[in-house]
């Protein structure tokens, strides 16, 4: 009884905030003002796999349509949300052109664009202002990936 429990409780755990109520510019502000922070404020619970080391935060919020969103803290504390491939002869629900449209109209003019050269389309959001709030990229599928388009956010870098 205990297990079933235990599992049923997991399970609620593991739902991330989907609501559609929460315009998808106050989603993007709020990841990005949590990225001043390492993204602790949007952080619910650990999830480590073993024996291979991988280690993730399951986050409070996800983008529209995104498989997982989650929170890394290695190579660089990043919270990273994939769209699953669609299924042969489907178009993508979400596309790259897309998500690089719609992410220019949230961020507006206080943060720069840049194309990152590359086999892959990639483009990277960088804050203007001083108090910076991270760094966005987002990419197109790669070569063999289990995805289709995969959106990070980095934290910001502290000095040392």
């Amino acid at each position: 009884m205990r297990c079933v429990i235990a599992l049923i409780a997991a399970a609620c755990l593991g739902q991330q905030d989907h609501r559609e109520d929460v315009p998808f510019d106050i989603l993007v502000k709020l990841i990005t003002q949590a990225a001043r922070e390492r993204f602790r404020p949007i952080m619910t619970y650990r999830i480590e796999r073993r024996p291979s080391g991988l280690s993730w935060y399951e986050a409070k919020y996800a983008l529209p349509g995104a498989r997982t969103c989650r929170i890394f803290e290695t190579p660089k504390v990043a919270f990273i949300c994939e769209w699953d491939k669609p299924k042969a002869g489907t178009a993508a629900k979400y596309t790259y052109a897309e998500a690089v449209k719609q992410f220019e109209a949230a961020l507006g003019a206080e943060w720069a664009k840049a194309t990152i050269p590359g086999r892959t389309p990639r483009v990277r959001f960088t804050a203007r202002n001083e108090a910076r709030e991270g760094t966005i990229e987002i990419a197109d599928a790669e070569r063999g990936a289990d995805w289709s388009l995969r959106i990070t956010f980095y934290a910001m870098e502290m000095p040392e």
